[in-house]
């Protein structure tokens, strides 16, 4: 089981490459379409996409369902 643990790790490190990549992208996107969005019930001062940071984080929550 070690062995295809061993195996597989490069895989899932494409894998989670890859992910990285959409969401740095998307935030990308949600930074220049939704940085002077008004401050509303989903999107207050913590939840919005007015900086890198604040946009990767906003992705990351709404993709592992944290906080719907």
């Amino acid at each position: 089981m070690l062995d295809s643990l061993v195996i597989i790790t490069p895989n899932i490190a494409n894998v989670l490459l890859l992910l990285a990549l959409v969401i740095y992208v998307y935030a990308l996107v949600g930074i220049s379409l939704f940085s002077n969005a008004k401050h509303l019930a989903e999107l207050d001062k913590y939840n919005n996409f007015s900086s890198f940071g604040r946009s990767i984080l906003v992705l990351v929550r709404y993709a592992t369902g944290e906080d719907f």
